[in-house]
């Protein structure tokens, strides 16, 4: 099973304002913000791995040793057509979680805050970089791939986050669960992606388009 060390070479300030939660108002000094984001490249160890599987898209089975069915219609819709699927997990591993927990403990609550987002977009930036990789190993098969989706948007409950672990060998690279199936290390991402021999029709949504969250904070307002 591939595993990959993404390298993030910047990071999107505006990006990292829009996770710590800044739609309006004062914005936060800059020198925060320049000072979180450096911390952040320094502390982040961007790793990922992933399998292909073959795609039941009639039944919405990801065909492995053991099945492992794909409920919630939005996710249905996402896949379907599909061929093979992409299941990937990625991470920055622990050391900038530590450190926004420390600066939180001695009272940096505002660096500790923008560390958070900065970490947040750092392992969304991994994240970009990996599928970018599968889509062009996939072209030059022939082969066409879609957005990548991950457990709890659009419906599909975060349940099946062991199981999609499993099938992305995410030991390899340090990734967990917790009884409630939260991520560990916490900024930590996991996903699928449609592998079919043809392109959809029109653009496929992802992100925030297929989240139903219409409240959250992090929203992105142009949706």
């Amino acid at each position: 099973m591939p595993i990959y060390n993404p390298i993030i070479r910047q990071l999107d300030q505006a990006e990292v304002l829009r996770y710590a939660g800044l739609k309006s108002g004062t914005p936060f000094p800059a020198e925060l913000v320049d000072e979180a984001c450096m911390q952040a490249q320094l502390l982040v160890r961007p790793a990922a791995s992933w399998a292909v599987y073959p795609y039941n898209n009639h039944d919405d089975v990801i065909i492995a040793e053991t099945a492992v069915p794909i409920t919630g219609a939005g996710i249905q819709k996402h896949l379907y057509g599909a061929q093979q699927i992409a299941v990937l997990a990625v991470t920055i591993g622990n050391d900038l979680e530590q450190m926004t927990a420390d600066w939180f403990s001695n009272g940096k609550y505002t660096l500790a805050l923008l560390l958070d987002a900065a970490g947040t977009v750092a392992v969304e930036a991994a994240a970009d970089s990996v599928e970018q990789l599968l889509r062009q190993q996939q072209m030059q098969h022939g082969w066409y791939t879609t957005p990548r989706f991950s457990p709890g948007y659009g419906g599909w409950d975060v349940s099946v986050q062991p199981s999609i672990l499993e099938l992305a060998v995410a030991h390899q690279i340090g990734m967990t669960h917790t009884a409630s199936c939260m991520l560990v290390p916490r900024k930590s991402i996991t996903a699928v992606i449609g592998i079919s021999t043809g392109p959809k029709e029109g653009p496929e949504p992802h992100g925030c388009l297929v989240c139903r969250m219409e409240n959250c904070r992090i929203r992105r307002v142009s949706v």
